[in-house]
């Protein structure tokens, strides 16, 4: 498990990428949650990568983005800001956003 200078679990939450998602971001940061994940199906959208960004500049911690499945998705997250990157898009046999979205 992962903790804390003082021996408290780390605790994330995940939230999307849409106004009512920075909202969700802003409070929870001030709950105290220790990072956040915007998390969506294709991260390496204009329009998911403008809400990365927005959370990321409206929060004083650590935000990871994704779901990206290229070198050019990550680096377009890094680019946004986000301080960590979720890798790997449709994890079953039954997901098509991998090949939809590309």
């Amino acid at each position: 498990a992962a903790k804390d200078a003082e021996g408290r679990l780390l605790v994330g939450a995940a939230v999307g990428a849409s106004p009512e998602a920075l909202d969700r971001a802003q409070a929870l940061a001030s709950a105290g949650v220790d990072f956040l994940i915007v998390d969506t199906s294709h991260g390496h959208n204009s329009n998911a990568l403008n809400w990365m960004a927005k959370i990321k500049s409206s929060v004083a911690i650590d935000v990871i983005g994704g779901n990206v499945a290229t070198r050019d998705g990550a680096q377009a997250l890094i680019d946004a800001g986000v301080d960590g990157v979720k890798v790997g898009v449709g994890p079953g046999s039954i997901c098509t956003t991998r090949v939809v979205a590309g």
